[in-house]
């Protein structure tokens, strides 16, 4: 119970940097001595010391001496590399920690077990943490950066029929409760997407107006630059970014961006935007979008939002299997369940 202990306060400690390290992973890391904390930090912004690092500096003067006798916890794998810093595995190995637990190993192919090799060559206990999958959630988005594109949420709203809506009609069905939550989701992603189709018959902001809330960058993919400038999505609020197969250049705060749509175009587009510093994405727009994601395989979480509204016709809800690890969460009669594509 006390390993476990440890290893829950790593992962409060790597909550810190949340939007600050990226495309970095969240790490947090603890250093103990018979029950009592001595060091402890995280990683807290791109290109600065790591966690482990940050957790070896707290550790007082006169606290050096039980090093000898410490355990270090980290919610992810030492690094082993030369990189924008020197290797982490390297700075535990001089400070005499003879035991170390780690969350889960880091997917970068550069470590991927180098880190755990280095360590243990040096004679150091290497134990896997009991936490292994609430370590691995933690670096979902560091998963889909290593694949130079953004983490990818999917989202959909749908009747208990499982429809989206109906074609050319604005229907809403979500509470006003997940109204305020959606937009709390967009306020915490960088970017936003939806389709053409979405962008004529809803006309939406695409901004965090129910809430104080950053608004994100807004991403329209419309092939043949047949929605009007007067509509709502291309307001100055946010930077725009127009996908689509005729232009490229930039007016004021939007973005014309082409694409051959004749190819496997979508993985390309993910790319850009990250290259734009895109790192997360909230994709809301309509059945057609959503689908070409699955298709592409392009997408990390979904969010489904499941209504009590009937529609008894309409445009069918996109079928989004995976694997759920957290329970639904119940907002007023809407119920939001979340699934990951990948299991852990």
């Amino acid at each position: 119970m006390i390993d476990e202990k440890y290893m829950l306060r790593c992962f409060d400690l790597a909550a810190g940097s949340l939007g600050k390290n990226i495309p970095n992973p969240m790490v947090g890391a603890v250093i103990a001595c018979k029950n009592n904390i001595i060091g402890e930090g995280f990683h807290e912004q791109f290109g600065s010391l790591h966690a482990e690092i940050n957790a070896l500096n707290a550790v007082k003067t006169e606290h050096i001496p039980l090093l000898k006798d410490s355990v270090m916890y980290v919610s992810l794998e030492p690094c082993s590399h030369h990189g924008k810093t020197p290797p982490c595995a390297d700075a535990i190995i001089r400070s005499g920690i003879p035991k170390v637990v780690i969350g889960t190993k880091d997917p970068n192919p550069v470590v991927s077990g180098s880190g755990i090799k280095k360590l243990t060559d040096a004679g150091i206990e290497v134990f896997m943490s009991v936490y292994n999958r609430e370590a691995e959630l933690l670096i979902k988005p560091f998963r889909a950066h290593l694949q130079k594109r953004p983490y990818i949420v999917l989202k959909t709203v749908k009747s208990k029929d499982h429809y989206i809506g109906k074609k050319g009609q604005q229907i809403w069905l979500s509470n006003d409760k997940m109204k305020v939550i959606s937009h709390i989701w967009r306020s915490e992603t960088d970017a936003i997407l939806v389709g053409k189709n979405t962008v004529l018959t809803d006309n939406p902001s695409l901004t965090t107006r129910y809430i104080n809330g950053k608004n994100p960058v807004r991403i329209v993919i419309d092939q043949h630059l047949e929605c009007s400038h007067d509509l709502n999505v291309f307001s100055n609020e946010s930077k725009v970014y127009l996908i689509n197969g005729k232009l490229n250049k930039t007016e004021n705060h939007i973005t014309y961006k082409s694409f051959d749509f004749s190819l496997p175009w979508l993985k390309e587009c993910m790319e850009y935007l990250f290259a734009q510093k895109i790192y997360s994405l909230l994709v809301e727009g309509g059945t057609y979008t959503l689908l070409e994601f699955i298709k592409a395989d392009l997408w990390d979480e979904a969010r489904i939002v499941e209504t009590p509204h009937l529609l008894n016709d309409g445009i069918s809800a996109p079928n989004i299997t995976g694997f759920q690890y957290t329970d639904p969460i119940q907002i007023g009669d809407n119920i939001v369940r979340k699934i990951f594509r990948e299991k852990i």
